[in-house]
């Protein structure tokens, strides 16, 4: 089959191919192109799946229209991110190149050095590289070059110019306390991922140690529980965690707060296997509002993260950025989603809380 060109579309839909061009560009509105025209040809490009060169647009203009992404893992919620960066720039006309890559310094190299090798004009990257002290040095070096504009997903961590966006862990942890606090609960586990200085972990700690304190619950460092998932995993890390913690202590709680559905799913199948029910025996808040969160028993009460939004502001930032634009780093706000695994809440005040 014949490859059309952008020739051929114009000639279809009876309109110079500069037309076409501006259409495709989003600018025809500036130029006084009528609506009728711009759904025409957009139909037409529609049909015969038309899409531009983006080799031959780029020399034109000294752009390449290539964005880099790497990311540790693709997990739903890293999907997510994915699509919304993808859903951003695809109106723009922009090719995204996805490389996986773990935190180990050669691995991750040989990622960046694949990318820059296109010459891409952007970067997105997951913050949790910069654990690894050599890739923070690379990319502080890439940051001086000014070669690559670059976009960090995650916490911010000091030291760097390129804006981060991310989730206000701090407040994620504050919020599900806050609500478990609401129901009259003071024996809160804490169900997290702390270790190897995970900041998440450590910020979702902070905020649910600031509910506990503010209302006047004193902090007790054992009910702040590892579950491990780089070892056991999010649901087997649940399981483990809430089972070691029973066999050692007994149930001398009467709620958790859990770092993730899936974290929360194990928590509830061993809670269970002993004959506790929830939300009667233990009540439960969660984080991610995964999509089988609604769909379990009891539903999951949880905080939504809003991974398609998140993408979707990097790719904002990072685009704003290629056009020469000063931006600041975000982090998002967040609501919590109630369901049954907390009981019945009164309190309407807390439904739903934004920051």
């Amino acid at each position: 089959m014949k490859e059309i060109k952008l020739l051929d579309i114009a000639k279809k839909a009876k309109v110079s191919p500069t037309t076409v061009s501006l259409v495709l560009n989003n600018k025809w509105q500036e130029l006084n192109i009528s609506p009728s025209t711009q759904k025409r040809i957009i139909k037409i490009v529609e049909k015969f799946g038309y899409r531009p060169n983006i080799l031959a647009r780029g020399l034109k203009c000294g752009k390449t229209f290539l964005i880099g992404v790497v990311f540790s893992d693709i997990t739903s919620g890293m999907e997510k991110i994915f699509k919304g960066i993808q859903s951003y720039f695809s109106n723009d006309g922009y090719e995204i190149i996805l490389k996986i890559s773990n935190s180990n310094f050669k691995e991750w190299k040989e990622a960046i050095k694949y990318i820059i090798e296109k010459k891409v004009e952007g970067i997105i990257f997951e913050s949790s590289f910069l654990y690894n002290p050599r890739i923070r040095k690379y990319i502080k070096e890439m940051e001086m070059s000014k070669k690559i504009k670059i976009v960090f997903i995650g916490n911010e961590i000091p030291g760097f110019e390129s804006p981060f966006i991310g989730n206000n862990n701090e407040e994620i942890g504050y919020i599900a306390t806050k609500h478990l606090i609401s129901h009259g609960h003071k024996k809160i586990i804490c169900v997290t991922n702390t270790a190897y200085n995970n900041l998440i972990g450590i910020l979702r700690v902070k905020g649910y140690k600031k509910a506990l304190k503010e209302a006047n619950v004193k902090v007790n460092k054992e009910f702040i529980i590892n579950f491990f998932p780089d070892k056991y995993g999010y649901f087997e890390g649940g399981y483990l965690a809430i089972k070691k913690f029973l066999a050692e202590k007994g149930k001398i709680f009467s709620a958790i707060f859990s770092h993730g559905d899936k974290t929360a799913l194990g928590i509830i199948k061993g809670l269970q296997e002993i004959g506790f029910k929830i939300p009667e025996d233990v009540a439960i808040v969660s984080v991610d509002n995964e999509e089988f969160s609604n769909y379990v028993y009891p539903p999951l009460t949880t905080v939504n993260l809003d991974g398609f939004k998140l993408g979707k502001f990097a790719a904002q930032i990072l685009h704003r950025l290629l056009q020469g634009e000063k931006v600041q780093s975000i982090l998002l706000t967040h609501k919590l989603i109630i369901r049954k695994s907390c009981g019945e809440h009164t309190n309407k005040v807390c439904s739903e809380i934004n920051f």
